[in-house]
């Protein structure tokens, strides 16, 4: 999985970026057992994906995170919406906002308008040729906002629209329609009005329902703060 790959290079990534802001540099980031950081994570995980993503962290702070001196928060702030509007909160400073968190997840709207508050963090300097070629190119040039080559969003979790179709009512709209599961071959296949009209009479139905299913990930970084 990428989340067991990357999440440890991503975390450090991060601690060093903290620590770059002040005197430190890229070579010696000033981090170490003897001189601890901590890394907050925010996140809109619940249920098992919460549970999934914790055992990663506490895998993390008891092995590299132990060994080079990181130790990781991660706190979920409930909805996708939610976890934006806390993010947002923090980066205008509102009355009552948490500080920003280092690393958060968000979608790339939200991540480009904090991109406009100077809010995000590059990625690009952190990863490898071989660790890109692990990913797909437009997951990692999506946040790419200023067209330089930047990785500022980067990706922990995609979703991909599915259709599903029951069966049971299917046949008989088939049957009456004369439809076919290859015309779903395209978005120009998907029965329409001109096919539902005059053939509505068989009292037929077809009934369909669009989930997301993650594939991959996405993470966004802020000027000490990343995101996931």
């Amino acid at each position: 999985m990428a989340h067991n790959k990357f999440l440890p290079r991503v975390l450090a990534a991060a601690a060093a970026m903290m620590l770059l802001a002040g005197c430190s540099s890229k070579a010696d980031p000033g981090f170490s057992p003897a001189n601890p950081v901590n890394i907050t994570i925010w996140t809109y995980y619940n249920g098992e994906q919460l549970e999934a993503f914790n055992a990663l962290v506490d895998k993390f702070n008891s092995t590299v995170g132990k060994e080079q001196g990181i130790t990781v928060e991660s706190s979920s702030h409930g909805s996708v919406t939610d976890l934006e509007n806390n993010v947002l909160a923090s980066a205008e400073g509102k009355v009552g906002a948490e500080a920003m968190p280092n690393i958060f997840s968000a979608y790339a709207d939200t991540a480009y308008a904090l991109d406009e508050m100077g809010q995000i963090a590059d990625l690009s300097d952190y990863l490898s040729e071989e660790d890109r070629a692990a990913f797909i190119e437009d997951y990692l040039s999506e946040g790419d906002f200023s067209g330089s080559g930047s990785i500022k969003i980067f990706p922990v979790a995609k979703s991909a629209e599915l259709l599903f179709l029951n069966e049971t009512d299917w046949e008989p709209f088939a049957a009456a329609t004369g439809a076919t599961y290859d015309d779903l071959a395209t978005i120009e296949g998907r029965p329409t009005s001109r096919t539902m009209d005059a053939r509505s009479s068989a009292a037929t139905r077809w009934r369909t329902t669009c989930s997301s299913a993650p594939s991959s990930s996405a993470a966004r970084s802020s000027t000490h703060r990343t995101a996931a």
